[in-house]
Formats: C-alpha cells, sequence, structure tokens
C-alpha cells in the first residue's frame, strides 16, 4: 500500500531476472514482465484501493494505492501489501520464487 511495497517488489522482480516491459498505472494497474531475452512474458494485476468513500474507485488513483497483486491467470500466487517489515519482506521472496517456478514449468 506503499511506494516501498512496490519498490521492493521492482527489486526481487529484478534479483530474478525479471524486467518489466510494460506498465499500465491507468486504469488496469498491471506489469507486464518478462525475461531478458522476452521469454516467458507474464502479467502482474495489482488490486488498487480507492481514494473515494469506503475504497471506491475515484479516478486519481495510483499503483501506490495497490493493497496486492497477483499473476494473471494464476490467482493462487499472490501478494498482500501488508505491514512492510515482517510478513511482507517473506511474502515478497516467495511470491517472486511461486513465479520463477511455474516460469520453469512452462520452459
Amino acid at each position: 500500500m506503499s511506494k516501498s511495497h512496490i519498490e521492493k517488489l521492482e527489486k526481487e522482480l529484478r534479483l530474478s531476472k525479471w524486467v518489466i516491459v510494460l506498465e499500465d498505472n491507468t486504469e488496469n494497474f498491471i506489469w507486464k514482465i518478462s525475461r531478458p531475452n522476452g521469454d516467458s512474458l507474464m502479467t502482474i494485476d495489482f488490486s488498487v484501493y480507492g481514494n473515494n468513500f469506503f475504497g471506491e474507485l475515484e479516478g486519481n488513483e495510483t499503483l501506490h494505492n495497490a493493497i496486492g497483486c497477483h499473476i494473471k491467470n494464476h490467482p493462487e500466487i499472490n501478494l498482500y501489501f501488508g505491514k512492510y517489515s515482517g510478513q511482507f519482506q517473506k511474502d515478497v521472496v516467495e511470491f517472486v520464487n511461486q513465479l520463477n517456478s511455474i516460469d520453469y514449468k512452462n520452459s
């Protein structure tokens, strides 16, 4: 739910040799990621909490309003942007490990 969560996710993806090839932070809030050679294109779909009453989308939200994400077509691979310290640090690594495992299965 913060810039820190997004930056940590991006860092962990980079460490596992993923690159962000497309960012759509307008309506869909997705990242298209792939390996540096273009293989294994996948989509990270972000869940965004709105700025309006009860979290409804107002139209001025950014990716920093994200409360979590999942891999499109693999909803079991998901990440909740909870408290930045502690569990999130473990969960973001596990998220990328799970992403890597489906990449290897598809190779």
